[in-house]
């Protein structure tokens, strides 16, 4: 996913775990996070969870990319909190930029 942002011009933060993201996010505050459910360390629950409760990340915008299959019930619960759900797969790099893309746009409208 790094790869793929930065090819497309994104300044790219990177973190071997969801504890190491989540602490990087605090201090960094970046204009966007994607992360993964799958991840060691925490997982990608409780990161949104953690980035969720902390004043400094409670307003960056998340996407989650994924491999894993998700419940109705999870799919749910991070729709509340989350931008976007991207599965990883054969579309996942336009469906990724594509998110992206989105929230870069809502961000633009909202500063002008």
């Amino acid at each position: 996913m790094a790869t793929i942002l930065h090819d497309e011009g994104f300044d790219v933060l990177s973190a071997s775990d969801g504890a190491e993201g989540v602490a990087k996010a605090i201090d960094e505050h970046p204009d966007l996070i994607v992360l993964d459910l799958l991840m060691p360390g925490i997982n990608g629950f409780d990161a949104v969870k953690s980035l969720q409760e902390h004043s400094e990340t409670r307003n960056i915008p998340i996407i989650i990319c994924t491999v894993k299959e998700l419940t109705l019930e999870e799919r749910e619960m991070l729709n509340s909190k989350v931008k976007s759900i991207v599965q990883k797969g054969e579309d996942a790099k336009t469906r990724l930029l594509e998110s992206v893309r989105k929230i870069e746009q809502f961000q633009r409208t909202r500063e002008s």
